[in-house]
Order: structure tokens, then C-alpha cells, then sequence
């Protein structure tokens, strides 16, 4: 643990300053009855982000009995946060929460700018929460406080993202798969027709298999995803990832490589899932880079574990490493975001395994998925 800040201030009000807070807020009588009132998790923050007041929807949200339970604590170790813990000064103090909307929202609150983010947040079990917070400045009583409301946006974030993913790139896929369809149509040379309904099993397979990365994503979420473990072999599993985007828009220009170490042996998993997470690894691997790039897929066994890695050339800086296996966070774009955070929920909740990345500007990024064999 440890026990500097590295972003916002670390410090806290004593237990004896804390109850004069809470008592404070208390004594406003019609304050806590509006703010009760309110469909929005509404809370009241100290000048040291700390509750000193939460309206009955949010106790109830966080799962607590009493606000009683909650008071002094700030909201990443109120919703458990997973880097809430990782420096003994808590909440907003590691290198993480530089890039958190809540965090941030709070200090220009407290500059005195009235204000609105959006937060990402991971929890325990890589549950993911996404807010829509705003952070206004108040005086009581001579003393600066925050109001700092938020409102769960994760199925609002989540329909987004299907929208864009149904009404535009399965609308551009299909479109392809027509146009394919029309030149079958329009020809009689037998080696064109084999050549065009090869392309057209090609997208299809696509299609079918972005549908099913959705369902089981929204079935992950809700611990509704069944999996099926069984022994496979490394080389198959990777070659069928391969197999998948050789022709896909997104390799045009690239070269995608091969460097299996673990040869044909066997690892014990769900074969869909970890094509699933090696997919996703591939993909964002090859919109990273630019053309001409190599992007490099393997495997490497150490110890008991397989170690399935994916290199490209390019360097993701501070801000992305920072909130890369996030919820809704992406650099390309509104209503992404939802490949590195399956690979992390798949790999670690339903597969046994754990993900990380290496990156730097000499020797570009490499996601590892790392699983026991």
C-alpha cells in the first residue's frame, strides 16, 4: 500500500470534524427532503470528497441499509472501485484517477465550476459501471460543500453501441454480401461464381459471428453465459483467428504473422470464448497500426500457463493505458469501447485467465492473454 498521492489530495477530516459535517447537513431539514425526493443518486462531498450525505436512492443502489454505513467514505470505495484500495490514501489519489470523470468533476467543483462527465468505472469481478455525474459547488452555512448527482448511463451506453454496431457496420457488411450476391447473379463463368460464394460464406461468417459476440457479451454481463471446457489445440485455435481476418478490411495493407511456440498442443477451455478473446485482440491490433504494419499473433508456454500474445508497432499512450480495459472507453470513436473490456471479463471471469499489455514507444504494444493449460 501506499500511502502518497499521486492525483487529488490525500487527506481527510477527523472522525470528530466528519460528525460536525454530517450533523450540519442534517440540520437542513428541506435540503435532505428534496434531495431524497430525487429519482438521481444524489450525494453531498466535503471538501475532502468524502459523503456527509447520501439521498435514500443511493444507499439503496450501493446495497446499504443506512447512509450510516457509507458517511466519510468517497464514491470509488463506496462502489468498490478496483483502484480505490491501491494507495492507502484511497479515492482519487492513484495514477489511474487522473483520467476518471468523477474524480475530476469533484475538483472543479470545488474550484467553484459547475459541471458534468462521464465516469468509467471497474468493480470487483470486472463488473463495469458507467455514470453520467455533475458536480455543483455549495455553500451551507458559510461552509463549501459539492452536490455530486450521478445517473447510471451503462444501458444507455450499451444500446448506443449496439445501434452503431447493427445500423452501420453490419449495414456496410451486408451491403458487401449484396453486392456479391448481384455479381453471382450477373455472370456464367463457373470459376467466378466459386470464387464470388466463397467471399460471400467469408461475410456471412462475419455477420453471424458479430451477432453472437454481442449476445454473449450481454449474457456475460449477466452471468448468464454458459461455458463449454474442453481440450483443444493451440495451433487450430490460432489459425482460425487468422483465418478470420485475413480477408477482413480492417488487414488491408498489413501483414499478419505467425510465431507459435506451443505448437499443436492442447489447452483446456472453451474454444469459443477464446476465439472470441483472441479476435477481439487481433482486431484492435490491426486498427491500431497504420498500413504496411505487421501485426503478430502467437503463443508461448511458461511455467504451466499459455501465454497468448499479440504485437503491433504502435505505442498507446498515458491516457489510454490508464483506461484501455474500460467499460465504453475508445480511441476510435463514441459509442465503442467494448473489445479490450470483453477480453478482460471473458479471459478473467469465465476462462480462468488473466489479460495485460506491454507498450512502449521503442518496442510498440503486445496484449498477453494468459491462461492455466
Amino acid at each position: 500500500m501506499k500511502s502518497n498521492t499521486q492525483y487529488a489530495p490525500a487527506e481527510r477530516a477527523d472522525a470528530k470534524e466528519l460528525q460536525r459535517q454530517i450533523q450540519l447537513i442534517r440540520q437542513e431539514i428541506l435540503t435532505r427532503q428534496l434531495l431524497d425526493a430525487l429519482p438521481l443518486f444524489v450525494t453531498v462531498l466535503n471538501k475532502h470528497r468524502q459523503f456527509v450525505f447520501l439521498n435514500k436512492t443511493m444507499v439503496s443502489y450501493l446495497g446499504y441499509s443506512t447512509e450510516d454505513e457509507i458517511l466519510g467514505l468517497r464514491p470509488g470505495e463506496a462502489v468498490h472501485c478496483i483502484h480505490a484500495y491501491e494507495n492507502d490514501a484511497g479515492c482519487g489519489t492513484t495514477e489511474f484517477c487522473r483520467y476518471c470523470g468523477a474524480v475530476n468533476a469533484i475538483l472543479e467543483a470545488q474550484r467553484g465550476v459547475q459541471n458534468e462527465k462521464e465516469c468509467r468505472i471497474i468493480v470487483q469481478d470486472n463488473k463495469a459501471l458507467d455514470f453520467l455525474v455533475w458536480a455543483t459547488p455549495i455553500t451551507i452555512k458559510g461552509e463549501p460543500f459539492t452536490i455530486f448527482a450521478l445517473k447510471d448511463i451503462k444501458h444507455t451506453n450499451r444500446l448506443r453501441a449496439l445501434e452503431k454496431i447493427f445500423f452501420h457496420d453490419l449495414l456496410n457488411t451486408t451491403g458487401a454480401l449484396k453486392g456479391f450476391a448481384n455479381l453471382i447473379a450477373e455472370t456464367d463463368d463457373c470459376d467466378e461464381i466459386k470464387e464470388y460464394s466463397g467471399f460471400i460464406g467469408e461475410i456471412s461468417e462475419r455477420i453471424v459471428e458479430e451477432i453472437k459476440e454481442q449476445r454473449d457479451l450481454t449474457a456475460a454481463e449477466n452471468n448468464e453465459l454458459n461455458v463449454t471446457f474442453e481440450n483443444i489445440s493451440v495451433k487450430e485455435i490460432i489459425s482460425g483467428v487468422v483465418v478470420l481476418y485475413k480477408n477482413n478490411n480492417l488487414a488491408e495493407g498489413k501483414i499478419i504473422k505467425t510465431l507459435n511456440e506451443c505448437g499443436d498442443e492442447k489447452i483446456f477451455t472453451d474454444k469459443i470464448l477464446l476465439r472470441r478473446v483472441l479476435s477481439n485482440m487481433l482486431k484492435n491490433a490491426l486498427e491500431a497500426c497504420d498500413q504496411q504494419s505487421v501485426v503478430t499473433i502467437g503463443c508461448k508456454k511458461v511455467n504451466n500457463e499459455f501465454d497468448f500474445w499479440i504485437h503491433n508497432n504502435s505505442f498507446m499512450p498515458d491516457y489510454v493505458q490508464k483506461q484501455v480495459f474500460q467499460r465504453s472507453f475508445s480511441t476510435k470513436g463514441p459509442n465503442r469501447g467494448f473489445g479490450t473490456y470483453s477480453i478482460k471479463l471473458l479471459s478473467e471471469k469465465y476462462l480462468g485467465g488473466r489479460v495485460y499489455f506491454e507498450t512502449s514507444k521503442e518496442k510498440g504494444t503486445t496484449f498477453h492473454a494468459v491462461f492455466p493449460k
